[in-house]
Order: structure tokens, then C-alpha cells, then sequence
């Protein structure tokens, strides 16, 4: 693995744990706030750090297999502190490049493809009923409760659907 961010880019679609519910305020979408449960979910200790252990782990539940030296050389890569685990400031560090390597294009690309599985444009948002319709337009056949799954999989602030950026965390 030449370097993490690609880590995290290539994952095919991360599986974040549903989190406590709580009502929607204004700083559930703020970047901080979501690195920050992205971090919790991966620091499975709760040490306040990400082991390479930890790292393998959480993304072989998103999908993405690791080889044990490539998670150690993501951490190496992604540490500033050398004690090989990544606290919350190198681990949002790595979030935050990884995000700001998207192309202009790339972010078009899926407001549009958000737009298309979102549907109902007056609530901007995705459902589990507008993301089964749209995975059986492609061809893949799931239940509702499938599809229920999977969005809790991916909001973060507990309101049962998929926001833009938390449609933008699964698509990565």
C-alpha cells in the first residue's frame, strides 16, 4: 500500500455502527463532530488511540482486507508522534486529506448520484424506500428491512435517514 489516504478511499463502503440516537442539532453534520465518530468506531478500546490491529479490524468489517504490514505502515504513514497508533488529531488529519483529494468532479458526481437516490426532492434526503427503489433500478434485489439496515449502518445523528455528507461517508 503506497499510502493511507488511498486506504481509505478505496474501501468499497464503510459500515459505520449506528451510534446512540439523539435529536438533530446543528453540529451532528460538522466535520469535527463526524471524524470524531468515525474515530470512536475504529478505537474499539476506547484508549484514545487507533492501533494498526485496530485499523485491520475495522476496515476488514467495511469490506477492505489488510494485510497486517499494511496496516502497520498506515499508522507509520499517519502518525506524528511516532508511538505507533493514531490518536484523534492524526486520524481527522487523515480523514480530512483524504477528503480534500476529491476532484470537483468527484464531489459533483455524488451530489448527483445523492439527488438520484434520494428521489423525493423535497426532503433531500435518503430513505430506506428511496434506496431500495434505486438498487432495484440497478439490478440488485433487497428487502426494506436490508435496506434499513444499511442506512443505520451509515447516519450519524440518529434521524433514520441518509443526509448529503452522510451519504458522502458511505460512498466512500
Amino acid at each position: 500500500m503506497s499510502n493511507s489516504s488511498s486506504l481509505l478511499n478505496s474501501s468499497p463502503s464503510p459500515v459505520l455502527s449506528p451510534g446512540p440516537r439523539r435529536s438533530n442539532d446543528s453540529f451532528s453534520h460538522s466535520p469535527e463532530r463526524m471524524h470524531r465518530r468515525i474515530f470512536q468506531f475504529f478505537d474499539k478500546d476506547g484508549d484514545g488511540k487507533i492501533s494498526a490491529f485496530e485499523l485491520q479490524s475495522c476496515l476488514r468489517r467495511l469490506g477492505r482486507e489488510l494485510t497486517p504490514e499494511e496496516a502497520q505502515s498506515a499508522v507509520e504513514y499517519s502518525n506524528a508522534d511516532g508511538d505507533a497508533a493514531l490518536r484523534f488529531d492524526d486520524f481527522s488529519k487523515l480523514l480530512t486529506t483524504t477528503e480534500s483529494e476529491e476532484s470537483g468532479d468527484d464531489k459533483g458526481e455524488i451530489r448527483e448520484a445523492f439527488r438520484t437516490y434520494a428521489g423525493d426532492t423535497n426532503t433531500m434526503s435518503v430513505t430506506s424506500k428511496s434506496l431500495k427503489r434505486m438498487l432495484n433500478r440497478v439490478g440488485e434485489s433487497t428487502s426494506l428491512q436490508h435496506c434499513k439496515s444499511m442506512i443505520r449502518s451509515f447516519e450519524l445523528n440518529g434521524d433514520g435517514v441518509l443526509s448529503i455528507d452522510e451519504f458522502k461517508l458511505m460512498m466512500h
